[in-house]
């Protein structure tokens, strides 16, 4: 098994951003790293920021999240995956077995 830190240097390098921000006097914005997204703020218009979550063919969304200056990360098996034993598979795994979940799609 390999395991990599991207999703840890995505958050951090999306902290930093934030923290420049706050420090220049930027009151509301997004940062997209790649799927982990932070918001700080509101919009200019007072509403909250957004994001969704779509089905795999990405045409319908299946959930919309307001986000109230905080940050979230997505995975899903249409666009993060790894190879094993020749199939894709996918990177979401359960603490009562020691391999990928494969129960649902993401």
């Amino acid at each position: 098994m390999k395991i990599s830190f991207a999703a840890i240097g995505k958050g951090y390098a999306a902290d930093k951003v934030q923290f420049l921000w706050k420090q220049m006097g930027v009151t509301g914005g997004v940062i997209n790293a790649s799927g982990d997204i932070s918001v700080l703020g509101e919009r200019a218009d007072g509403r909250c920021w957004s994001t969704g979550i779509s089905n795999t063919d990405r045409n319908q969304l299946l959930h919309k999240l307001q986000m109230p200056s905080m940050a979230v990360a997505t995975s899903g098996d249409y666009e993060q995956y790894f190879e094993c034993e020749g199939k894709d598979t996918v990177i979401l795994y359960t603490q009562k077995q020691d391999c990928p979940y494969m129960e649902f799609v993401a």
